[in-house]
């Protein structure tokens, strides 16, 4: 989840983006949702379940990927691969340590921090509780400018 979304809207705004914010009970009505993300130019998001929202994407719409600390490969193989063979351009926001609730959990030199592969390798029962369902993102919103331009760059060719 973003903890600092209302101010991750009002950058996207300031990019040149038209924002819309899709709640969960906005997807419980399937054809006018995916209608509705079908018109979008761009779907951005945390990486999760959400991000599969990308199949009624057009072909040639951008897919921003915000992955949290310790999921590089994992939004790789679930989300990058799988969009570009669909005909999506993709971009990726990989947060800092900084940029983590997990160091609101542990310290800066603990294993979840310092080696998630670890982590990883203990299983999933081990990683999703820390790496998925533990952890929010306050992005860095100068850094965050970067990603949302070049979406709109692509979004535009």
């Amino acid at each position: 989840m973003l903890i600092n979304e209302e101010e991750v809207i009002n950058l996207a705004k300031e990019v040149g983006f038209r924002v819309e914010v899709v709640t969960p009970k906005a997807m419980s009505q399937l054809q006018s949702f995916a209608e509705l993300v079908n018109r979008c130019h761009v779907l951005l998001g945390v990486h999760g379940a959400g991000l599969t929202n990308m199949i009624f994407l057009r072909p040639g719409a951008v897919l921003v990927q915000v992955v949290p600390w310790g999921l590089d490969w994992v939004s790789s193989a679930y989300y990058h691969l799988p969009a570009e063979g669909m005909g999506l351009k993709y971009v990726e926001y990989k947060v800092n340590v900084e940029e983590s609730t997990l160091l609101e959990k542990y310290p800066i030199d603990h294993q979840v921090i310092t080696d998630p592969h670890s982590i990883h390798m203990k299983g999933y029962n081990v990683s999703k509780p820390i790496y998925i369902d533990g952890q929010n993102v306050h992005l860095n919103l100068t850094r965050f400018r970067g990603t949302l331009e070049t979406a709109m760059r692509l979004s535009s060719i």
